[in-house]
C-alpha cells in the first residue's frame, strides 16, 4: 500500500518506507520505518530524518491508516518510529534517539530475522498433531 504522506512545513510529500499495522489490547500500533545508509554529517542526518518524521507526516500516516481501516476517531494509537541502517554518524545517534526514533542496524535486524525463523517451525507442530492423530487412531 502506498501512503502518500503530506508534509506542509517543506511543501512537498513523503512516502513512507515501511509502515506496519496491528491492532494488539484496543490499541493499534503504527510502526513507521525509514531505511537506509546515512553517510552524511551530523546535521544532513538529523534534518533528513526531523522531515522524514515530522508531526504532518506522522499525522498523514495516522489519517491514511483509520481511513483505511475504518477506525473511529476515538481509538487508541501508538507510533513508533524506527530508523534501519548500515550506517549513521556516531555523533547522530543520540540526537536520533532525542526525537523518540529507535535505531537498529541491518546486522541487527537480519539476526533478528534468522533467530525469528529458526525459532519457527510449523511443521513440527504439524509433525507431532500427524503423529497424535495416528497414535490416538491407530493409523
Amino acid at each position: 500500500m502506498h501512503i502518500p504522506a503530506r508534509s506542509t512545513k517543506v511543501g512537498g510529500r513523503f512516502a513512507p518506507d515501511i509502515v506496519g499495522v496491528r491492532f494488539r489490547n484496543n490499541v493499534l500500533e503504527i510502526l513507521h520505518a525509514e531505511v537506509g545508509s546515512f553517510y552524511i554529517s551530523k546535521d544532513d542526518v538529523e534534518e533528513k530524518l526531523k522531515k522524514k518524521f515530522s508531526s504532518e507526516v506522522e499525522e498523514s500516516i495516522k489519517n491514511h491508516v483509520a481511513e483505511k481501516f475504518q477506525m473511529g476517531e476515538n481509538i487508541k494509537t501508538s507510533y513508533k518510529k524506527l530508523v534501519v541502517c548500515s550506517y549513521l554518524p556516531e555523533e547522530a545517534r543520540e540526537e536520533v534517539a532525542k526525537e523518540q526514533i529507535e535505531i537498529k542496524f541491518f546486522d541487527d535486524v537480519i539476526d533478528e530475522c534468522l533467530k525469528e525463523i529458526k525459532d519457527y517451525r510449523p511443521y513440527e507442530a504439524k509433525n507431532r498433531l500427524v503423529q497424535h492423530y495416528r497414535n490416538t487412531y491407530g493409523c
